[in-house]
């Protein structure tokens, strides 16, 4: 038959390690823990008791009238600036110019020929 187990005693316990070393690194952890969450409490009180947000509904949509309108007015004036409007290179004259330069011509500006 097996025999009972016996519950450990200090003989059992390894010579190499050192009990009260242990038992003071873990009264220090514990203190230091302690330590950290009343610092939180302290820096962190007001939102400890805070309660949830109240939930809101989203209001609805707006009607924007005369959105065609605006669209139109919109890709009309950008229409100008590419055709050089405002003062402007048009953008298939520069496209051009681009394609002229060949190879090169995305060197940086100044650069020798």
């Amino acid at each position: 038959m097996r025999e009972a187990k016996k519950a450990p005693t200090a003989q059992d316990s390894s010579p190499q390690v050192a009990t009260r070393q242990v038992a003071i690194a873990m009264v220090a952890i514990l203190v230091l823990l302690i330590a950290i969450a009343g610092g939180l409490t302290l820096f962190f009180g007001e939102r400890i008791h805070r309660g949830l947000p109240q939930a809101s509904a989203f209001p609805l949509p707006a009607v924007i009238t005369g959105e065609d309108v605006q669209r139109r007015a919109l890709e009309a004036a950008q229409r100008r600036l590419l055709a050089g409007g405002n003062g402007r290179l048009a953008i298939d004259e520069a496209m051009k110019r681009i394609v002229a330069r060949g190879p090169r011509a995305y060197d940086p500006v100044g650069a020798s020929p």
